[in-house]
């Protein structure tokens, strides 16, 4: 229920942006939207995950990462209980979404997309949506070049979830013009693809608990396809706007743009090891916010009729991963997300 109004306003919103074309328009239409994501997230009261991150709370965090057991520690002294932790998550995403206001005259496709997917997996692995998040808020620095607070930003993801190590490299990278980033880029690609095993050892030697969890999951089969799919789709859609867009933005613009395009692109590095465990799948999964994030900003750059293709071709890329989870019957997880305390609450006054 909360979902379907969430979609209905924001695609409501979407098409008046798309006409529109104002920074303020998308603003105050964003406010309902945004408002309804932030209570699907902050008041929800059950997910896949809900109960184990609930005994975890009890133990202290016993077992993940540092940054997730001072959180919990943090909270406790504040007399606050698990829910508090997930209240604070709702806020962190919203405000991500709001830095994505600036100078974005179509906030409502970021919150439409977003909804479809990932929203879904986002509520119920938490530590991960922390840990994207903050990446996500990082990437602000790197458009400023400033080393120390992406640093900063990196190693407290990490403390979140030990995956955010993988954007270590990202701050250099963009230190390069874009023929050198790509070429690096793919280098680095190619050398994994051959070395993917000795690699995997040595992750398996630093990592033993966590490497041995995915690997115990078992090869993914179908699902190297699926995951191979979902990054062509998504470097060839911000390729594609890319091209349209060329020599249409200023410099500030171009540097915002440019890093958030190598972005996208830099999922294509977790390829060589989508054999040995589909949990990587995550990876190219935190990097669809700021997909959508750059072709909402390209929006005022497109023709009508490219403004379409676009959405058509996001919306598509969304849907997919919905039509998997339905073919793997786990489209169950969308009624958490009618979990909701303040849902319950309207419910009982009725």
């Amino acid at each position: 229920m909360l979902l379907k109004i969430t979609l209905f306003f924001s695609c409501v919103f979407l098409i008046i942006e798309i006409k529109k074309r104002k920074y303020k328009t998308s603003k105050a239409l964003s406010i309902i939207p945004l408002c309804l994501l932030f209570i699907i997230v902050a008041f929800n009261r059950m997910n896949n995950d809900y109960l184990a991150y609930l005994i975890a709370f009890q133990n202290n965090g016993s077992g993940f990462e540092i940054g997730f057991q001072y959180l919990i520690k943090t909270f406790k002294i504040l007399n606050l209980q698990y829910e508090a932790i997930v209240f604070a998550i709702g806020l962190l995403l919203s405000y991500t979404v709001k830095k994505m206001m600036k100078y974005n005259a179509n906030i409502n496709l970021i919150i439409f997309l977003y909804c479809i997917f990932p929203l879904v997996y986002d509520i119920n692995q938490i530590r991960n949506l922390i840990m994207y998040l903050i990446i996500i808020i990082t990437l602000f620095s790197v458009q400023n070049r400033n080393k120390i607070l992406y640093y900063i930003g990196v190693f407290l993801g990490v403390s979140f979830h030990t995956f955010a190590l993988a954007y270590l490299p990202f701050y250099y990278l963009c230190g390069k013009n874009r023929k050198r980033y790509f070429e690096i880029l793919f280098s680095a690609f190619f050398v994994m693809l051959i070395s993917s095993s000795s690699v995997m050892k040595i992750l398996l030697k630093i990592f033993p608990v966590k490497i041995g969890e995915y690997l115990a999951g078992g090869q993914p089969h179908l699902g190297i396809i699926l995951v191979y799919s979902y990054v062509i789709i998504d470097v060839f859609t911000v390729w594609w706007i890319n091209r349209k867009i060329k020599n249409k933005l200023d410099s500030e613009e171009t540097i915002k743009m440019e890093t958030l395009y190598r972005f996208v692109w830099y999922e294509i590095i977790i390829l060589p090891f989508i054999p040995y465990f589909i949990e990587i799948q995550r990876f190219q999964r935190n990097g669809l916010l700021v997909k959508y994030y750059y072709c909402s900003l390209a929006m005022k750059y497109l023709k009508t009729k490219d403004k379409i293709m676009a959405i058509i071709m996001l919306t598509i890329s969304a849907v997919i991963p919905v039509l998997v989870m339905i073919y793997t019957s786990q489209f169950y997880l969308f009624k958490y997300l009618d979990n909701n305390y303040i849902l319950d609450c309207i419910k009982s006054f009725l």
